[in-house]
C-alpha cells in the first residue's frame, strides 16, 4: 500500500519482485530530484548514474544498465520522454490535480480560512549581476562574466493565500557575520544561526554555499513562521489551523519531523514534478521579485552617479546596500498578486469576498471587474527615462559599455535558473535509501506483530457468534465506503 500512494507509481497494474529493488529505487530517487531542480535529463545520463548507484549500493559486478533496462525503468515509472529541459520537465498534471482536489477538499472539510494556508519557496538570487556587465573593460570581457556569478545568495519567500501576510525574506549568505552587517549585529547575536536585521527588512543567515539545507529551514520554520503566522492570527482575531504548503525538496525536513513542533499548524508537501504548475510561489511572485529588485537597482545606479560616480558604487556594492532594495522589492507586490497566483492550486473559488471567509467549493467566482490579473512580466521593462539615463551614463570615457541598451536589457530580461538548494549527491541518495527501507521493514514488522496480539486476544476472549461476525462484516462495509 505504500508503494501505491507513491505518485510514481500510481499508473502501475503490476509490482513484480525485481533483482535490485535498491537500485530502483535511488535511480527514480535522482531521476524525480533532476526534474524537480530543472535541470536537463536524458536516457544515457540515466544510465550512467545508474551505474555508480549501482557500485554505492554493492549491487550485482554484472549489471551494465543497458538499453533494455533503461526501457523498463521508463515504463515502470511512465516516463514518456527525458529529452527535456527546463520548467517542462515539472509537468505531472494528474498529480497536480489530484493534489489541488485533496487540497480543496480538505480546507472545506476542515473549516480552514484562506488567511491561515500559506506556501513557502525558496529561489537563488544573483544579487550583484549587474557589475559583471557594466565594471568589465573591453580587455576583460571573456572574465567578468564569470567571476560575478559567485555573487549569489538563496531567499526564501513566504506569504499566505489572501497575500495580507508576506513573512519577512530569509536571506542565506556565505559568510557568518558579513563585514557590512557587523554593526547592525550586537556581538551577542553574532553566534545566534538566524539573525533579524529590522533596519534592513530580512533574517540572515548563512552556509558554506549558500544553499538551503535542512537545517536552516526547520530553525526558519519554528523560529520565524510559526511566530509569524500566530501573531498574524492575534491581530486579525482569528484562529484555526494553519497549513504550510512546501515543495518536496531536499533541503526541507522530514514531514513528520516539521508537523511534531506545533499542534496547530501542519505541513503539506507537494508531489513531485508539480512545482512549476501548481506552487504559488512559482506562478510570478519570485519572478516579479527579481524584476522589482533589478529596475530599483537601476535607479540607485542613476542616483548614486550624481554624488560618487556609478562605478564606485557598483564597486562597494554589498548586503548592506541590497537587502533594503530586495524587502522593497517583496513589499511592492501587489495584495491582488499573492492572492491570483493561487487560481492554479485552488481554482477560481479561492478569491473570496471577505476576509474571514473559508474556502467553499460553492462560492462563486469573484466578478471579472474584482479580479486583479497578476502583474505581467512581459510588460515590466526598463523605464525610457532610466534606459536614457544608462545610455548617458555608459558613454563617459571611465564608464565605457558598447551597445550598452542591449547589455543592460538583457541582463534585466534574463532570469536566473536556481532553484536555491544543492541536490543530494550519489552517496547522500543511497544513504537516504538504505535508511527508508530500514524503517519500512520495522513498520511492517510492527504492524505485523500488533496484528497478531490483536488477533491472538481476540481468539482467546472464545468462540464468534454469528451475529458478531454479522456486526464485524457490517463494520467492515461501512469502513470500506469511507476509504
Amino acid at each position: 500500500m505504500s508503494k501505491v500512494s507513491k505518485p510514481e507509481n500510481k499508473q502501475r497494474k503490476v509490482f513484480r519482485h525485481l533483482k535490485n529493488e535498491l537500485l530502483d529505487s535511488a535511480a527514480i530517487e535522482w531521476f524525480q530530484q533532476v526534474r524537480d531542480r530543472g535541470d536537463p535529463v536524458s536516457g544515457p545520463l540515466i544510465r550512467e548514474k545508474a551505474l555508480i548507484l549501482n557500485g554505492k549500493l554493492n549491487g550485482p559486478s554484472n549489471f551494465k544498465a543497458s538499453i533494455g533496462w533503461l526501457a523498463k525503468f521508463k515504463s515502470r515509472y511512465n516516463i514518456r520522454s527525458v529529452e527535456m529541459k527546463g520548467e517542462k520537465l515539472s509537468n505531472d498534471q494528474e498529480s497536480a490535480d489530484e493534489f489541488s482536489m485533496l487540497l480543496k477538499d480538505k480546507i472545506v472539510s476542515e473549516n480552514i480560512l484562506i488567511d491561515n494556508v500559506y506556501n513557502a519557496d525558496e529561489s537563488g538570487f544573483y544579487w550583484r549581476t549587474i557589475v559583471s556587465c557594466t565594471l568589465s573593460q573591453k580587455t576583460e570581457k571573456e572574465v567578468s562574466g564569470r567571476k560575478e556569478r559567485k555573487e549569489r545568495v538563496t531567499v526564501l519567500f513566504c506569504s499566505n493565500a489572501r497575500g495580507n501576510n508576506r513573512i519577512p525574506l530569509l536571506v542565506i549568505g556565505k559568510s557568518n557575520v558579513p563585514h557590512c552587517l557587523r554593526n547592525l549585529i550586537p556581538k551577542e547575536k553574532r553566534k545566534d544561526s538566524l539573525k533579524t536585521l529590522e533596519m534592513l527588512g530580512v533574517t540572515y543567515t548563512h552556509q558554506n554555499s549558500a544553499w538551503m539545507n535542512q537545517k536552516i529551514f526547520k530553525l526558519w520554520f519554528q523560529e520565524i513562521f510559526i511566530p509569524n503566522a500566530l501573531n498574524f492570527q492575534r491581530e486579525k482575531g482569528i484562529g484555526g489551523k494553519i497549513i504550510l504548503i512546501l515543495d518536496n525538496a531536499p533541503s526541507h525536513p522530514p514531514l513528520e519531523e516539521l508537523n511534531a513542533l506545533n499542534e496547530n499548524v501542519e505541513v503539506l508537501y507537494l508531489p513531485p514534478n508539480v512545482t512549476a504548475l501548481i506552487q504559488p510561489m512559482d506562478q510570478g511572485p519570485i519572478s516579479l521579485v527579481k524584476k522589482y529588485y533589478k529596475k530599483n537597482l537601476l535607479k540607485n545606479l542613476i542616483f548614486a552617479d550624481k554624488l560618487e560616480g556609478a562605478d564606485t558604487f557598483l564597486k562597494n556594492l554589498n548586503y548592506h546596500d541590497c537587502f533594503p532594495i530586495l524587502n522593497e522589492a517583496w513589499n511592492s507586490l501587489k495584495e491582488s498578486t499573492l492572492q491570483m497566483v493561487w487560481k492554479r492550486l485552488l481554482g477560481d473559488s479561492c478569491q473570496p469576498v471577505t476576509s474571514q471567509q473559508p474556502l467553499d467549493n460553492s462560492t462563486q467566482n469573484v466578478h471579472s471587474a474584482e479580479i486583479v490579473e497578476v502583474e505581467d512580466l512581459a510588460n515590466i521593462a526598463i523605464p525610457q527615462e532610466i534606459s536614457d539615463n544608462l545610455s548617458r551614463l555608459c558613454s563617459q570615457p571611465n564608464f565605457f559599455i558598447e551597445n550598452s541598451e542591449e547589455v543592460f536589457r538583457s541582463w534585466f530580461e534574463t532570469e536566473d535558473e536556481d532553484c536555491g538548494w544543492e541536490p543530494l549527491s550519489e552517496s547522500d541518495i543511497v544513504k537516504f535509501i538504505q535508511n527508508n527501507r530500514v524503517a519500512e521493514e520495522e513498520e511492517i514488522e510492527e504492524t505485523v506483530t500488533e496484528a497478531e496480539n490483536s488477533s491472538n486476544a481476540f481468539l482467546e476472549k472464545g468462540a464468534i457468534s454469528p451475529s458478531e461476525a454479522y456486526d464485524g462484516l457490517q463494520i467492515f462495509k461501512s469502513y470500506c465506503k469511507e476509504k
